[in-house]
This record gives structure tokens, C-alpha cells and sequence, in this order.
């Protein structure tokens, strides 16, 4: 009769620990899950505060700027179309330059000429940020450094890229042999954004139909093998 009192006693402190215990627990998970929320919150609002950055550089650009056309130069048809966009080059991609040494990744400023009908050109080069007073310049990066017997500099402008609608860069590409030119706008600081591209002095804008005949001799039936003549006995 004593042990089944006592384990009778036993039993409701047990109750009354797990009892008084839930709440507690409970909270102790709450608040494990706080700085978690905090967290992805913060980080929330900090990559749209980059976005918000990001495009209100890019529209104060595009109403400050100064609009030019860059010469579309020749790629490799291996590095041309990359998935859903195509490779770019331009005139001022390869500069040939006479002194000065440079370093892979080093930020050089390219003082464009403008012509009459628009296209800029290379008119010099520096590592200094050039003033207002200078003209028009455009910001680029080191990506090829001149060697001993020939003297070209390779840099890249950030607008290299240009990507299409799907299934596009098969027509694009054969158009490669095409008067090829890009719509850029230069910021002030020498930042450049990529518009639009021109094919024979036109905006390049593919249809359907130009996806069709791109990509119709990638479709066509494969011929069954000859008939393997018996061989004489």
C-alpha cells in the first residue's frame, strides 16, 4: 500500500514538472527562432536596398549620358553564343599602344572621338580618371596585357555580354558578317550601359521566323546509311 502511494506520488510531481516545463520550452523555441527571422529580414531589406542603388545608377545614366555608337568587332564563332546571350566585341576591345605598362584587373579610362555619324573611337588612354574638360571617356579593365613583340591591350567594358530571347543567338550569329554596332550610353564617371544593337544601321529585333530558318539545317534529317555492298566471294 506505501509503494503504490508513493509511486502514485511520484507520478503527479512528474505531471506537474512536464507541465510547468512546456511553456518554458516553448519560449526558450520562440526565441531560438528570432534571431533566425531577424536575419532573413536584414538581409531582405539589404538586397533590396542594392536593387533600389542598382537602379537609380542606372536610370540617372540613361538621363545624363551621353548616347554614342562602338564598332561590333568579329568573335570567335566558339565563343560568339553562350546559351542565352551572345559575346561581344568592340573596336576598343584591342588597343594598340606605343608605352606604359599595365597589370591584369587595372582600371583604365578610354577617351572616345565621335564621328558624324556617331561612332566613337578610341582617341587615347590613361589610368587617371580624366576630367570633364577632357571629353568623353569610357571606364575599362585590364584583360590582356601587351608583350614584348606586340604591343596590345586587351579591355573589357562590362557591356560584353548581350543576351537574346530564346533560341535568337542562332540568327544573331549569322549575322555576324554584318555591319554590327552598339548603342551605348556613356555615364559621367565613364560607366557605360549597353541599349541596344544595330545590324546595317538598324535595330536588331529577330522573330520568330528568324529562329525558324537560324536553326532549320540543326533540324533536318539525318540520311540513313548506304546499303553495304556484299563482299565478293
Amino acid at each position: 500500500m506505501g509503494r503504490k502511494v508513493a509511486d502514485d506520488e511520484v507520478g503527479r510531481v512528474a505531471r506537474r514538472n512536464a507541465q510547468g516545463a512546456r511553456p518554458g520550452a516553448s519560449a526558450a523555441s520562440s526565441a531560438s527562432l528570432l534571431p533566425s527571422r531577424k536575419i532573413f529580414v536584414l538581409l531582405a531589406v539589404w538586397w533590396l536596398i542594392i536593387m533600389v542603388v542598382f537602379i537609380t545608377v542606372q536610370e540617372t545614366a540613361i538621363r545624363t549620358g551621353t548616347q554614342v555608337l562602338l564598332k561590333v568587332a568579329p568573335i570567335d564563332p566558339r565563343d560568339f553564343f553562350r546559351g542565352d546571350y551572345v559575346r561581344l566585341g568592340y573596336d576598343i576591345s584591342t588597343l594598340n599602344i606605343t608605352e606604359g605598362d599595365f597589370t591584369y584587373g587595372e582600371r583604365v579610362y578610354v577617351l572616345l572621338a565621335v564621328g558624324d555619324d556617331d561612332v566613337a573611337s578610341a582617341a587615347g588612354l590613361t589610368k587617371v580618371r580624366p576630367s570633364a574638360d577632357d571629353g568623353l571617356f569610357i571606364r575599362g579593365t585590364v584583360t590582356e596585357t601587351p608583350d614584348s613583340w606586340r604591343r596590345l591591350l586587351g579591355v573589357e567594358y562590362g557591356i560584353e555580354s548581350y543576351f537574346v530571347p530564346e533560341g535568337a543567338g542562332m540568327a544573331w550569329q549569322g549575322l555576324r558578317t554584318s555591319d554590327l554596332t552598339a548603342r551605348v550610353i556613356v555615364g559621367r564617371d565613364g560607366r557605360v550601359i549597353l541599349r541596344e544593337l544595330l545590324v546595317n544601321g538598324t535595330v536588331w529585333k529577330p522573330s520568330p521566323e528568324d529562329y525558324a530558318d537560324a536553326t532549320e539545317p540543326m533540324q533536318r534529317e539525318i540520311p540513313p546509311p548506304p546499303e553495304r555492298v556484299p563482299d565478293k566471294q
